[in-house]
């Protein structure tokens, strides 16, 4: 016979206090949020206008934007310092720190604050806040390895963009060899000719 004991699964755990929070690179939170009200974000790209070769689409043709973020959330007194929070909300906007924006689902990462605005609801003792928050995308700059000295320029077959190239003294390119009046002018200028 099976007893109401065999039945009882795992104890369950208390509900954590802050299932939606905006942390540091780090994990740790810096504020933490009652509830969440509403989430909404968008993830654009740009793709090339233009016409181009067929079998050349390819990764410059179509570039990522920045996802924008919109949240709205609440505080609850008298759980939470609605001064403190604000304060640091403050700093978020002004500051260049980014963070990430926690929920019990998913983890936006490397989020700065745009801006946020607030609506103090009296009759419920709810901070509600909407935060406007636009991902920070960061690239690593790629250099070309090639050792570069005076013996072995770089070419524009070495370089990894062509404009990187050293220029080489390639001698004369006109269509004529320079008289020899022209060539005994040398870097004389306009002016010394004309005894000025």
């Amino acid at each position: 016979m099976i007893s109401f004991e065999d039945l009882k699964g795992p104890p369950i755990m208390p509900m954590q206090s802050n299932l939606y929070m905006i942390a540091d690179e780090s994990g740790s939170p810096i504020i933490g949020f009652k509830s969440l009200l509403k989430a909404d974000y968008n993830s654009n790209g740009t793709v090339v206008s233009e016409a181009i070769e067929q079998n050349s689409y390819a990764t410059y043709n179509k570039t990522t934007e920045p996802r924008e973020f919109h949240f709205e959330v609440a505080l609850q007194a008298p759980n939470n310092d609605f001064s403190a929070a604000i304060s640091k909300l403050e700093e978020l906007k002004k500051g260049t720190e980014v963070f990430h924006f926690v929920t019990p689902f998913s983890e936006f990462e490397n989020l700065t604050l745009e801006g946020y605005s607030i609506t103090i609801e009296t009759y419920t003792s709810m901070l509600v806040v909407e935060l406007q928050c636009k991902e920070i995308i960061e690239v690593q700059q790629g250099y070309t390895k090639v050792e570069v000295n005076d013996a072995t320029p770089i070419n524009a077959g070495n370089a990894s963009n062509p404009d990187n190239a050293d220029t080489v003294n390639t001698g004369m390119t006109g269509t004529r060899s320079p008289s020899s009046e022209e060539s005994s002018q040398g870097d004389e200028s306009i002016l010394s000719r004309m005894g000025l």
